[in-house]
């Protein structure tokens, strides 16, 4: 599973590496740097990935949320007759006077240290 983020939206793309067809669930959820939803986590309809296909999953603008440091997950989920498969992805993301642009985890590490972040 992929998770995109071009400035605006966040798309999920979603990889079927078995051999039969998956249903799949995805969400997307925005979480502060200490794990609190930045924004309400948005649970896309059902999507059919045939075996060995690729697939666009969910497609979401991302909101107008806070200037700070954001981890953005993604999660997509199948009941399978083996029990529950799940695949995640994340991009992390800095919103500085409203424009959002993705950055990489050693930015995002340095500038929250897993503690309080001050916007700015």
């Amino acid at each position: 599973m992929d998770l995109v983020f071009d400035g605006k939206a966040l798309t999920t793309k979603i990889q079927n590496n078995t051999d039969r067809s998956l249903t799949l669930t995805s969400t997307i959820q925005a979480l502060t740097f200490d794990g609190v939803d930045a924004m309400t986590p948005i649970v896309g309809p059902d999507v059919t990935v045939p075996a060995g296909a690729r697939s666009q999953g969910l497609v979401v603008e991302l909101p107008t949320i806070a200037d700070g440091y954001y981890r953005v997950t993604s999660t997509a989920t199948a009941s399978t007759p083996a029990g529950m498969e799940q695949g995640g992805a994340q991009v992390f993301i800095h919103v500085q006077s409203g424009v959002a642009r993705e950055i990489e985890w050693a930015e995002w590490d340095d500038k929250t240290g897993d503690g309080p972040v001050v916007p700015g």
